[in-house]
């Protein structure tokens, strides 16, 4: 096995994993309550649900840049330093749609969630700003359901679907067969990992 990720870089992927999951769980139970039902764990989860989703804006800008590896204006002034915050190698075409998606549709969350967070509709407030709330509101679960998708698809694709994943991204360390026949683009860009 060689060492691909960094501390940092697992911390953040998995952070970013766990409230990702926390965030569709309390998002889906606020949806569709009726069907959820109700209790101390799910009035809580729904009681959470937008400080934890505050909390996920900083994890989605780190993750939003430690991803962004391979554009074409982008040069690793050194690989020791540099391979510490930015993944390695280089996106496969349905690899690279999946990461502008999550940061097209992740800056519509944190957008339509900044303006719900503000927006408290009382018996003054106006028809119109009722309906535009509402259409934020849309905004806001459309892109939360696409983001859902294509971050699971992500997890699906690198977690789950290879053995032995999940362990390279809690220790950082990869087997190198996974890697020749799966991120060969890794081990092109830096040739030490097959030495080290």
């Amino acid at each position: 096995k060689v060492q691909v990720y960094s501390l940092f870089q697992r911390f953040v992927i998995l952070l970013n994993i766990i409230i990702m999951i926390y965030l569709f769980i309390t998002g889906f139970s606020i949806t569709f309550g009726n069907w959820t039902g109700g209790g101390e764990i799910a009035r809580f989860m729904r009681a959470t649900q937008e400080i934890v989703g505050l909390g996920w804006i900083p994890v989605w800008f780190l993750m939003t840049i430690i991803a962004f590896k391979d554009h074409k204006y982008f040069i690793r002034p050194t690989t020791k330093v540099w391979n510490k915050i930015f993944l390695r190698g280089k996106y496969k075409h349905m690899d690279r749609i999946n990461y502008y998606m999550y940061v097209a549709f992740g800056s519509k969350l944190v957008l339509s969630g900044f303006i719900i967070w503000f927006m408290f509709p009382d018996y003054l407030t106006n028809a119109e700003t009722i309906q535009f709330k509402r259409f934020i509101l849309f905004i806001h679960f459309m892109g939360s359901a696409i983001i859902s998708f294509f971050t699971f698809e992500t997890i699906y694709s690198y977690f789950v679907s290879v053995k032995g994943y999940i362990p390279g991204v809690v220790t950082g360390k990869l087997p190198i067969e996974y890697l020749e026949q799966l991120r060969p683009d890794v081990l092109e860009e830096d040739k030490s990992l097959i030495n080290s």
